[in-house]
């Protein structure tokens, strides 16, 4: 099975209206999202502009090679028919996991919880916007509850996507 090693960078800013935006550079293409240019339609589309072609992703998560590094998909609708019920604060700096009670939660492990997100959330329109980098800071297992923030230090990550083909 060959692996196809995908060099790609991310460089994190902000709009003039204060909104998280990030232009993501391979070796064939460089494009910004999020700001006033948001919106793709589905998870296939977001891995393309890194240069990963899927044919279908159906997981909310991807994570990146080295581990340190993951491409994120909450669901921000509000519904309850996901394993999470996920919540962005008013100020776009924080989200808060509820578990729905479907599965039972698990508290997150060492690695889950030192693996930087770029986040690109599901809207109301049914699309994915950019909506920054976010880190887990607290969890508590009573609750069930997870909160991330997001870092808006973070001026780029550089990131090797190694996907194996058959």
């Amino acid at each position: 099975m060959p692996t196809t090693h995908t060099p790609v960078t991310f460089t994190f800013s902000f709009d003039n209206q204060g909104q998280p935006i990030v232009t993501i550079t391979s070796p064939t293409s460089q494009q910004t999202v999020g700001g006033m240019n948001p919106f793709q339609t589905t998870h296939a589309q977001v891995m393309a502009l890194m240069g990963v072609e899927m044919a279908l992703l159906r997981t909310g998560w991807y994570e990146m090679t080295g581990g340190s590094v993951a491409i994120w998909f909450p669901d921000l609708t509000a519904k309850q028919n996901g394993l999470w019920i996920n919540t962005l604060s008013s100020n776009g700096k924080t989200i808060t996991e509820n578990a729905s009670g479907k599965k039972n939660w698990v508290t997150p492990t060492a690695h889950f919880r030192n693996i930087l997100r770029i986040t690109f959330a599901k809207t109301k329109r049914g699309t994915y916007q950019y909506i920054g980098v976010f880190e887990l800071k607290q969890y508590n297992p009573q609750t069930q509850t997870t909160i991330l923030t997001r870092k808006d230090n973070i001026v780029s990550i550089a990131i090797d996507t190694a996907i194996t083909t058959i």
